[in-house]
């Protein structure tokens, strides 16, 4: 598992736009289970909600809020034909600007991960 906690740290102490990607909702077929999460900067991508069209999409979204410096969007995505995913679920991503209290709660997360 990568820890993005560190990752979003540097990225703040940048002073480095970041967006949160994460799945809030997988249903049927889909390549990630909910609580998936992955940090996007103007530069990198980091961690992963399950690669291929789905990612890719993501990621143009994040950076497209952080020209815009939108705060969320809540995408709802079917992974079959739409995205060229063979999965056939469906997904809801939330997109969220990384602040010093996402960070928190990242950390608080990744813990409890980390002592399951």
């Amino acid at each position: 598992m990568t820890t993005l906690a560190p990752l979003l740290r540097q990225a703040l102490d940048r002073r480095e736009p970041a967006i949160l990607v994460t799945v809030a909702r997988a249903q049927g077929s889909t390549p990630r289970e909910e609580g998936a999460t992955m940090l996007v900067t103007r530069r990198a991508s980091h961690g992963t909600i399950g690669g291929g069209q789905l990612e890719f999409h993501a990621i143009d979204v994040a950076r497209e809020m952080m020209a815009v410096h939108d705060r969320e969007r809540r995408l709802d995505l079917p992974l079959g034909p739409h995205l060229g995913q063979c999965c056939g679920g469906r997904v809801e991503l939330v997109l969220s600007r990384a602040d010093a209290q996402a960070l928190g709660r990242l950390v608080e997360v990744e813990r409890r991960i980390e002592m399951a």
